[in-house]
């Protein structure tokens, strides 16, 4: 076996394992233990965290974490992984931390000088806007890894209710419009609710186990977030003008889709919740006379009553 296949076997080899010696390395790979002490020094001077103990019981073991085996890449896949990386760019927070960006800067120092000036150029050139956030976002990376393997938490969260401590359980995170949301279970009494992210003011591990859930236990979190454990969904019909749809086309808001008519009118449908009655009125309310609702009745009346309460504030 050459040298380079030698040391790209004996990085996935350690890879898997938590503790070893120079003997059975030697005996796997079919080599001297003076070879594999040569290896295993020339993978320390790459970087890769090796950890050794002398004695009986010694050996060697890796350092925090785990250092992938080189993969090669063509330029045009290189070029690819920029282009992803430059949707990331916009967002003030990211669940990886410090490490996307130093991950792809080291990419970038790699390649051709060539690739490098396209690269550059790429970035001049194309942008992916995202809204900007003013809130931080700390325990983003706490909730994606709870959700990752599957334990129970301790937040405290500030909402328009006030600020309340609960157990969660959560089960993912997704990101619209430059926010953060985490989609979890109230520990205690079972219900689902999406969270707000920079909301979280505090977030704690617990010891508590974890609770089945007959629906999300096997739904991605795509899936989940047009998931409602809550009372039956309605159906909703709002007719909408030219101006109304060409309004809610562009807005990332809107909820359903729109079939457009031949005179460029429109009719939105869509299913909600009627405890979120009073956050659609709001919404309509915003088209003023570019849309009008016909159902559900629940939804016509808190238009109706934020209409007479705007009314009585401005009476005076």
């Amino acid at each position: 076996m050459k040298k380079p296949q030698r040391i790209i076997s004996l990085l996935m080899t350690i890879n898997t394992r938590q503790k070893f010696t120079l003997k059975q390395l030697a005996d796997e790979l079919g080599v001297s233990r003076r070879t594999i002490l040569r290896d295993l020094q020339e993978l320390s001077q790459m970087g890769v965290p090796l950890y050794s103990e002398l004695g009986m019981y010694g050996g060697y073991q890796m350092l925090r974490e785990r250092k992938l085996p080189p993969v090669s890449f063509s330029e045009h896949e290189a070029f690819a992984l920029f282009f992803i990386s430059l949707s990331l760019k916009s967002y003030q927070s990211l669940p990886f931390g410090s490490d996307a960006p130093f991950a792809f800067k080291k990419f970038y120092h790699i390649l051709p000088e060539d690739r490098k000036e396209q690269i550059d150029e790429l970035q001049k050139r194309l942008h992916f806007w995202v809204a900007p956030r003013q809130y931080e976002t700390p325990y983003l990376q706490t909730l994606l890894q709870a959700s990752i393997k599957r334990t129970v938490l301790k937040v405290t969260y500030e909402s328009l209710r006030g600020v309340s401590e609960l157990s969660l359980q959560p089960y993912g995170i997704y990101t619209l419009n430059g926010s953060w949301f985490c989609i979890g279970m109230n520990y205690d009494t079972e219900r689902v609710y999406t969270f707000l992210v920079e909301r979280f003011r505090l977030v704690e591990d617990t010891a508590l186990p974890l609770k089945k859930h007959k629906a999300l236990d096997t739904m991605s979190i795509e899936e989940m977030i047009n998931w409602s454990d809550n009372e039956p969904l309605v159906d909703a019909i709002v007719q909408l003008t030219k101006r109304g749809v060409l309004q809610c086309r562009s807005d990332v808001w809107r909820p359903g889709e729109i079939v457009e008519n031949k005179d460029g009118t429109g009719v939105l449908r869509f299913k909600m919740l009627p405890a979120l009655a009073n956050k659609y009125a709001g919404y309509f309310l915003s088209l003023g006379r570019e849309a009008v609702v016909k159902e559900p009745l629940i939804l016509r009346e808190s238009i109706q009553k934020s209409l007479k309460d705007m009314v009585d504030q401005y009476s005076d």
